[in-house]
């Protein structure tokens, strides 16, 4: 190493003999000079001196040590720079000299840039190379055959069989660049892997899967969390000019590993030079937002998992049934989280906010809680906030709307919840007979809720066309009713909100439209609506597709607004072949916002197949859509000579949106399919096609004149109303009646009687249901096997082996107190108090006040999420209650159940006469309960045998208890008998009461996989809250004697490195501290691990200022700047703690 010694002193100045020492083993040799210098040492002005930029540097014993010679900074006394903290050392706090980098993912505002020579990295059509024709963070969508963009956080291919990286366009955020880099496969990408990012010229078209094994142009670690499937990253870097961009190239050092193949959709077009605004970043947040309803649009449903699928929806089988018992139904078992690209469970109010959505054409949204499912598909337009109406993500009604779990209810005499479900809103096609074939069926058994009977209502066996009795036409239904036609039934009210749309006159009222996928009115022109008349929109940005639903238009690839201007891009154009936004301006390609053409063409007017448009052309134009062929009958890539249906010019014809090939011909779907004459698609209208609003089809087609109902097509008959098919058959249910398809003579279907409760719960037949609803009937004696009040023992057995199983359980009274939780045979472990305790120790008071446990964040989950529900939907003042009570209003409360055990836990408890003392009040036990009552308990049932309070990874089954008669008024007799013959029999001019929305709720809950809802999912990973890279300078100076110059040495640090950071050292030396900016930039280290002892590159600064330019030989100079840059992962910084410059003065040559 280095050394030196004094010779001699004389005032300010000494004299050094300087050489070098050797180490040998663990010793220091003596210093043997080679070299006598002479220096000025003083306390200031110029020659050898102190400057420690941060505390004043330790007193130098020996001058002639070269290491006295130094600069040594630690942060003690130090003003934190902006950009940076001081907390043991220099830490980036999330700002620096290039501006804050935001946490949310930053884009362009339609996926591409409009700047420079813009090319774009996709293209259609692109089934047949779905990677290269899909670039720039766009994906493939094989449905329409086009590049749609995956538009920020949220997409991600499960199929990837492994990472899958992604670049976007790059967009200037006004301080610099940022290129977005997203994870879409299906595997994540672990922390401190690098993201690469290459630039190269517009001249040769990009290949991501070309190894390079260069320094990147930018880089960045995956953060700490590690990017996730669906994840994305904004990477800083400078683009200068028209470039591409690609991200990871096989090579790349300290890169990716990608999904094979994978590598050849890792390239975008990054220019930000252009025309103001052309690439302007903004943050990319697709997010839709609604609530839940039940299937009548009452209350909102709390709980229910809300998600975007990420793959193909599995079906929901119903039990296997015979002596298999229901299976385990879990939340794992039936929502698995890693078939969601996003998920969320929805609030009290069942309102819900889903954020990171793909984008897209035709994406589903899913509802579901347990075997309850509802999917909505729709168009979502990226970047933005799609606001759901209520309707759109209702539980469903029917099996047309979704799937809804197979239960059985016993009709009893105290109760009528069959009038009740239909008040609920369920469809009374799905409330059937045990044994019959419900309308549309054609097997017996399949309705959603079987009736067994033991006593209570009559089915209707005869036909008059009252609400609620299935009907083919207005005249089927009796006065006063109109035919719902989506589900065949009368209803005694249509045209209102969310009612059936009315058959005769005006279909729905005011501003309401009739969807013709429920026949039910809804508000239409908006977003993902219903189309308003003439297949027109409420806004100049939305256009009516060919399901008849207003979709967003004018974006890339979106199809082209039919007001105001086409595309909402000035360099996209209408094509006309597609009706879609395109790339403009080039020989070929549509004019550019309708109008203008890049040089040398001009705007020109042009007909394909009948459809007029315009398109950019040169003085002879050929090859382009609806110019002449080219020779040889060529024509630019994508179309053909011919293809747009007029001989001798070229086209596209025949695909999804595209005109119609020459005789009304398509190669997917039927000419004029999608709703829209003169054009391919599979919408509506066409032949084969669903029949469009209103049941219209295209000219020459019928609704359900091919056969099929609901479907267009060409021979008129076998529809409702229609003729006879040959061989007098008609469509399902329908039958031939003198000549034409009708339900018979009276517009109806007849109910057959519901066979006995024991045939249900004596027999193996139990197992085909997910639950079994037993209201009161007071009549048990009646139907038990033995003859009394309770089951016999193997009846009993049955029933538990079936709740141990999975099955799910609701009673009420009598059918728990006398019967299966309180009788002789009753199963020991739901008769034991650990449940609860029976008696008759109170008098209950009509209505009773039932006080709802869980108030201000006490009790169970499950018990403050009813709470808070009933809080919301059935409020009541009821006696003063405590803050945050809430209090049910029972109007036919029942006392039979005392003392709630720890193996259940109670919803809502009753009092003697509502004598309630002041609060606060708490589930006393024993004793104390002396004037009180249980309203409504529940436990969870398990292989075990042994009940529990609440849901756990051995449990399965459920178990609820109400001690309240429910619906008694929604019959005109109380109790009912069979002469009132559900369902017009039933009274539904009322709401529901809190008590029936009480028991909606637990309805709900009866088959959900756990009280109170999913386990809500993982939610994403937080963004990231630091700036990815910020700068910190020092500028040092060394002062020698005349005849010497200094000489940079080493730079040294002492740093804590966490995973995914590093810090990278540059240095400029200049003879002037004015000149340092525009000096070269030279190595000078790089910290990547943590250390306690002073670190350094291995060679000196000169070293590098001599080496590391070629044909550059530098040297250094009496000013020097070190450029210390931090590499955060996103969420944590490097913090340097101490830093030190150190050089010497060397003889000038």
């Amino acid at each position: 190493m280095d050394c030196g010694h004094v010779e001699l002193r004389s005032g300010d100045y000494v004299s050094c003999t300087m050489g070098r020492r050797t180490c040998t083993g663990a010793t220091w040799g003596a210093c043997i000079g080679d070299q006598v210098t002479t220096k000025r040492f003083a306390g200031g002005g110029d020659g050898l001196h102190f400057n420690d930029l941060a505390v004043g540097a330790t007193a130098c014993t020996d001058p002639c040590d070269p290491y006295c010679q130094n600069y040594v900074d630690t942060t003690d006394a130090m003003t934190a720079p902006p950009g940076f903290t001081i907390d043991g050392g220099l830490a980036v706090t999330g700002t620096g000299p290039t501006g804050t980098v935001p946490a949310s993912i930053q884009t362009t505002t339609n996926g591409d840039s409009t700047c420079g020579a813009a090319q774009n990295l996709h293209s259609n059509p692109c089934n047949a190379n779905p990677l290269t024709a899909c670039q720039q963070d766009y994906r493939c969508d094989t449905a329409t055959n086009s590049c749609v963009w995956n538009g920020g956080e949220g997409y991600f291919d499960p199929t990837a069989g492994g990472a899958d990286l992604t670049i976007g366009a790059a967009c200037d955020i006004g301080w610099g660049n940022i290129v977005p880099v997203c994870n879409r496969g299906s595997v994540s990408i672990a922390a401190g892997a690098k993201i690469n990012v290459y630039l190269q010229g517009i001249g040769q078209t990009p290949n991501g899967c070309t190894a390079n094994t260069a320094p990147p142009d930018c880089t960045m670690p995956v953060p700490t969390s590690g990017l996730a499937p669906g994840s994305c990253l904004n990477v800083v870097c400078t683009v200068p000019g028209d470039k591409f961009a690609i991200v990871n190239p096989p090579g790349s050092p300290g890169g990716v590993t990608e999904a094979a193949g994978r590598c050849a959709n890792n390239a975008a077009f990054a220019s930000t030079s252009g025309a103001p605004g052309c690439a302007t970043c903004q943050s990319c947040n697709t997010t839709i937002k609604g609530r839940v309803m039940d299937p009548g649009m009452t209350v909102g449903l709390n709980g229910i998992t809300v998600f975007q699928p990420n793959r193909a929806l599995a079906a929901i089988p119903d039990n296997v049934g015979g002596a298999t018992r229901p299976p385990c139904d879990t939340c794992d078992s039936l929502l698995d989280p890693t078939s969601f690209s996003t998920g969320v469970n929805s609030g009290i109010d069942g309102a819900f906010t889903l954020t990171r959505v793909a984008p897209g054409p035709n994406q589903k949204i899913v509802a579901q809680t347990g075997r309850w499912r509802r999917v909505t598909t729709m168009d979502i337009p990226a970047c933005q906030t799609t606001n759901l109406a209520d309707d759109a993500i209702r539980m469903p009604k029917n099996r047309r709307e979704g799937d809804i779990p197979k239960m059985a209810l016993v009709e009893a005499s105290r109760e009528a919840l069959e009038c009740w479900l239909l008040k609920v809103g369920m469809d009374p096609n799905e409330i059937w007979p045990r044994g019959g074939t419900a309308p549309g069926d054609t097997q017996p058994n399949q309705a959603r809720i079987q009736l067994y009977q033991n006593n209570g209502m009559g089915q209707r066996s005869t036909c008059g066309g009252q609400p609620g009795e299935q009907c083919t036409s207005g005249s089927s239904c009796a006065s006063g009713s109109t035919c719902n036609v989506g589900v065949n039934t009368c209803s005694s009210t249509c045209g209102g909100n969310a009612q059936a749309c009315c058959e005769s006159g005006t279909p729905c009222s005011g501003t309401r439209v009739c969807d013709p996928a429920t026949n039910t009115c809804k508000t239409g022109g908006g977003l993902n609506q219903p189309c308003l008349a003439g297949r027109t929109c409420s806004a100049s940005t939305r256009v009516c597709d060919g399901t008849n639903k207003c979709v967003t238009c004018g974006g890339n690839g979106a199809q082209c607004c039919s007001s105001g201007t086409a595309c909402s891009t000035s360099s996209y154009g209408c094509e006309l072949a597609t009706n879609t936004c395109q790339p403009a301006g080039a020989n070929g390609q549509p004019c550019k916002g309708g109008t203008t053409c890049n040089a040398g063409l001009t705007c020109t007017n042009t007909t394909v197949n009948g459809i007029a448009g315009k398109v950019c052309a040169s003085a002879s134009p050929c090859g382009g859509v609806g110019q002449a062929c080219c020779a040889s009958n060529t024509c630019a890539a994508g179309l053909t000579c011919g293809g747009g249906g007029t001989a001798g010019k070229c086209g596209k014809c025949g695909g999804t949106g595209e005109v119609c090939c020459p005789g009304d011909t398509c190669t997917t779907g039927t000419c004029g399919g999608g709703g829209v004459a003169g054009r391919c698609g599979s919408g509506c209208g066409g032949n084969g096609d669903p029949c469009c609003g209103g049941n219209s089809c295209n000219a020459g087609l019928t609704c359900g004149g091919g056969g099929t109902a609901g479907v267009c097509g060409t021979n008129s008959c076998g529809g409702s109303g229609q003729a006879c098919c040959p061989g007098n058959s008609c469509l399902s249910p329908l039958s031939c009646n003198g000549g034409t398809c009708s339900l018979g003579g009276t517009g109806c279907a007849s109910r057959p009687t519901p066979p006995y409760g024991p045939q249900l719960w004596g027999s193996n037949e139990i197992n085909e249901f997910s639950a079994v609803i037993l209201p009161c009937d007071g009549h048990e004696n009646t139907y038990f096997s033995n003859s009394t009040f309770a089951p016999s023992a193997a009846e009993a057995a049955n029933m538990l082996a079936y709740a141990n199983a999975g099955g799910r359980i609701f009673m009420n009274h009598l059918t728990a107190s006398a019967s299966w939780l309180n009788s002789s045979n009753a199963p020991t472990a739901w008769k034991a108090n650990n449940v609860t305790t029976w008696g008759t120790n109170s008098t209950p008071t009509n209505p009773a006040a039932g006080f709802v446990w869980g108030i201000g964040g006490t009790g169970t989950a499950a018990q403050q999420s009813f709470n808070k529900w009933i809080s919301t939907w059935a409020p009541w003042a009821g006696p003063t209650p405590p803050a945050g009570g809430a209090w049910l209003r029972v109007d036919a409360p029942r006392t039979d159940a005392a003392v709630v055990g720890a193996n259940a836990q109670e919803f809502v408890r009753g009092r003697s006469n509502n004598s309630w003392p002041a609060p606060p009040y708490s589930q006393a036990t024993g004793a104390t309960t002396t004037g009180t009552y249980s309203l409504t308990f529940s436990f969870e049932t398990g292989p075990s045998g042994i009940p529990a309070a609440q849901s756990s990874a051995n449990t399965c089954g459920r178990v609820i208890y109400n001690g309240m008669h429910t619906s008694e008024s929604r019959t005109a007799n109380y109790p009912p008998s069979t002469a009132d013959q559900f369902p017009v029999a039933c009274d539904l001019s009322f709401g529901l009461t809190p008590e029936e929305k009480a028991l909606e709720y637990q309805f709900f809950q009866l088959t959900a996989c756990a009280l109170g809802g999913a386990p809500p999912p993982p939610p994403p990973p937080p963004p990231p809250s630091l700036a990815e890279t910020a700068v910190f300078t020092r500028d040092y100076q060394a002062i020698c004697t005349a005849g010497y110059r200094p000489r940079w040495n080493y730079f040294s640090w002492q740093a804590t490195i966490p995973t995914g950071t590093s810090m990278g050292f540059k240095a400029q030396t200049a003879a002037a501290q004015a000149d340092l900016a525009a000096a070269p930039q030279v190595g000078a280290g790089n910290a990547t691990t943590s250390t306690t002892t002073w670190t350094s590159d291995p060679n000196t600064i000169e070293w590098h200022l001599n080496n590391d330019i070629p044909g550059n030989r530098l040297t250094s100079n009496s000013w020097l700047r070190i450029e210390m840059t931090f590499h955060t992962n996103g969420y944590v910084s490097p913090v340097l703690q101490n830093w030190r410059q150190t050089f010497d003065c060397i003889p000038a040559e």
